[in-house]
């Protein structure tokens, strides 16, 4: 065996060991498939990363800002002396010690037996800084994690949805491209239907009494429509300027044969 053979052997085996590292990744991420709060807490943290690059960018000009007024004010002092000698050493001091809180007693109390100037200097980047961008950046995050885990939550709602009417539907040995309201009434008698309709918030009382609120005078309609209808009937949406224009065509449709059997009565 000659050199170049065991070269080619252990380049080989090199591959074959980064090959096994890729399994182990594929693992983690089929892992991840059946813990849900994980994956919401990482797609928030690709959600957030604008908001959070923005953050931060405007807490480092602030510490900019007050960097540079420290250095021309806090000379010759014990604080200046410490923490403010420099423009490196003071954007330094208030990142770590000011913002992430890193020996902030020392660092106040030296400012603070400084003159006036310097204490209401320090007094305001605590107030604008560590106070109020940090926790800016810390309800950016929460808000971020909230709404990516009611999108998450809700997503989980709907592919349930439809899942269980297209097995409820095929169960029934139905077509499952499109639905008439017979086949919806029949529906409503499938109790795995039930279920999974009372959990998605859908008053089927009103269903059963008028399928024409979903079906719209229509025999038959695609079951894809039929199961976008069904999410627009939720309770818990919110009414929107298209549904005003819908109740008030409907209103104005209907209200002249309301007139007509009050006038023959």
């Amino acid at each position: 065996v000659t050199g170049e053979d065991l070269f080619l052997i252990n380049t080989s085996v090199l591959r074959m060991l980064r090959l096994l590292r890729l399994t182990r990744v594929a693992r983690i991420a089929r892992l991840l498939r059946f813990l849900p709060e994980v994956m919401i807490l990482v797609r928030a943290i690709g959600a957030a990363t604008r908001s959070v690059i923005l953050t931060v960018l405007l807490g480092l000009m602030i510490v900019y800002v007050f960097a540079i007024a420290f250095t021309q004010v806090a000379v010759d002092t014990p604080a200046g002396n410490t923490y403010f000698s420099s423009l490196p050493q003071a954007m330094f001091s208030l990142i770590f010690n000011g913002c992430f809180n890193n020996n902030l007693v020392e660092m106040a109390r030296l400012s603070f037996q400084d003159d006036l100037v310097v204490s209401f200097l320090f007094a305001g980047f605590l107030l604008i800084a560590p106070l109020t961008v940090m926790n800016l950046l810390l309800g950016v995050l929460v808000e971020v994690v909230r709404v990516v885990a009611t999108a998450e939550q809700e997503g989980r709602v709907v592919r349930n949805l439809k899942e269980e009417l297209h097995y409820a539907k095929e169960a029934m040995g139905e077509d499952d491209s499109t639905i008439s309201q017979e086949e919806f009434i029949n529906l409503l008698q499938n109790d795995q239907a039930i279920d999974v309709l009372q959990d998605v918030g859908v008053d089927l009382i009103a269903l059963v009494k008028d399928p024409n609120i979903i079906f719209d005078g229509e025999a038959f309609m695609g079951f894809q429509d039929f199961l976008d209808e069904i999410l627009l009937l939720r309770g818990s949406n919110t009414a929107t300027v298209k549904d005003l224009t819908v109740l008030k065509n409907q209103i104005i449709q209907t209200l002249p044969q309301v007139l007509k059997k009050k006038l023959r009565m």
